[in-house]
């Protein structure tokens, strides 16, 4: 069991458009606060992804 490719949707919290949010994560690893520029209108939030790919900003947002 190695890591897997995980997609979370979040919503923008100023244009309110739902982003996918894709990354390779551990089994059972922790979450941590990353920063993504919605591929909407730009603006930059904040949401919970494993703590590999945030650390070494390793993960995509896209248009869902």
């Amino acid at each position: 069991p190695g890591r897997s490719r995980i997609q979370d949707r979040h919503s923008c919290g100023r244009c309110k458009q739902s982003i996918l949010v894709s990354y390779e994560s551990e089994p059972d690893e922790a979450k941590q606060s990353a920063p993504v520029a919605c591929p909407h209108c730009w603006a930059v939030i904040h949401v919970e992804i494993g703590g590999w790919a945030a650390a070494g900003g390793d993960y995509v947002a896209e248009k869902a």
